[in-house]
């Protein structure tokens, strides 16, 4: 179990860091800035540039016979509760994988409690830099 915490404890570091350089990348770099950098990369590896690539998968989309909003929609954003939900339940697997927990009626509730704000505090980050020019 040891071994288990440990591998737990650097794979949550590394996706928290994950999150922040891309975030940190969305911060600090405008939209045409973006955009040169991703068309500056597909050209040197003779990939599909930004607009082909919305094109392509906006394509891909509409013909699996779905349609890509174009906002906001309470459906799209209610279906993402059940992704949401999946984060409540990995508290408990951890506490089955791991055994016995001493306090389960603090951790159980602090890891739900983190797992709503950690992630409520980066799609925030995320919202403010599309929100705030």
């Amino acid at each position: 179990m040891k071994v288990f915490a440990k591998v737990q404890k650097v794979v949550m570091v590394l996706a928290i860091t994950g999150c922040i350089v891309i975030l940190l990348v969305f911060t600090f770099t405008n939209h045409n800035e973006y955009v040169q950098s991703w068309n500056n990369t597909a050209a040197q590896f003779a990939s599909l540039d930004y607009d082909s690539f919305l094109n392509t998968a906006r394509t891909a989309i509409e013909d699996s016979g779905k349609v890509l909003p174009s906002t906001w929609n309470w459906f799209d954003t209610l279906g993402v509760m059940v992704a949401g939900s999946w984060l409540f339940a990995y508290s408990y697997c951890i506490t089955f994988i791991a055994g016995e927990v001493k306090r389960p009626d603090k951790t159980i509730i602090l890891a739900n409690l983190s797992a709503i704000l950690v992630p409520a505090f980066f799609m925030s980050w995320l919202a403010s830099c599309y929100i705030i020019p």
